[in-house]
């Protein structure tokens, strides 16, 4: 999950009238560890606020409009990708129940790969195939922060996702030689590479972190070693 936030002034965040979901969009690349190549791109909101997006979530779901904001998102990251190269993929982030929902359509234009990273706090609907639903709409599945909320190895191995995004925490965890994390790595990786899934391991900010990932069998990483996020 994204907990990245800017810092507004006092007056900026009580200002009345603002719309309060004022947002804009940053990308963060992931790149091949073979060839530190760039492969893609994931979109990121920055809220005007300053607070950090999982906040905006949360209040959002609390009000019933959290599937209205996760649309809002999308379309904003899907206009401003279209200054990144075509041959990218460009993921973005949305819950369960907005990928399911009849108000998604297609958003996707042609031309490029697409990506819609699943919420690790999302319920899973039941006898829905998320990644037929996701193909449907344009776009290849990412199990997100797996080893984080709900996120696990059996999600893996029920949803068969295009791409598995492994938790900073779990790389972090394994780098420094906790057990636990280790075997989550290990378990996690293992998993993907059964149901044919790529392995990106998020929180890459170390050549160790990089060196511990490439030894679980993950082939590509996110992270503040390979690019923060910023504008394109």
């Amino acid at each position: 999950m994204d907990t990245s936030s800017e810092n507004p002034t006092h007056a900026e965040r009580h200002e009345p009238g603002r719309d309060r979901d004022a947002h804009r969009i940053v990308f963060q690349p992931f790149v091949e560890f073979a060839t530190r190549e760039v492969r893609g791109y994931e979109a990121l909101a920055r809220f005007e606020d300053g607070r950090i997006p999982p906040a905006h979530l949360e209040q959002a779901e609390a009000e019933h409009r959290r599937r209205a904001l996760e649309l809002r998102l999308l379309h904003s990251a899907v206009t401003a990708a279209e200054h990144l190269p075509a041959d990218m993929i460009v993921t973005v982030n949305a819950s369960a129940d907005t990928l399911i929902a009849p108000e998604l359509g297609r958003p996707f234009p042609a031309g490029r790969r697409w990506g819609i990273e699943l919420s690790e706090t999302s319920a899973l609907p039941p006898e829905t195939d998320l990644l037929v639903v996701c193909h449907a709409v344009g776009a290849q599945l990412l199990l997100d922060d797996v080893g984080a909320a709900n996120a696990c190895e059996e999600w893996i191995r029920t949803i068969h996702p295009d791409i598995v995004k492994i938790d900073r925490a779990v790389v972090w965890g394994a780098a420094e030689g906790d057990p636990l994390r280790s075997a989550e790595l290990d378990a996690f990786s293992r998993a993907a590479r059964d149901v044919g899934a790529t392995v990106v391991v998020e929180g890459i900010e170390t050549t160790a972190h990089q060196t511990t990932a490439v030894s679980y069998g993950a082939t590509h990483g996110q992270g503040y070693l390979y690019g923060r996020p910023g504008p394109v």
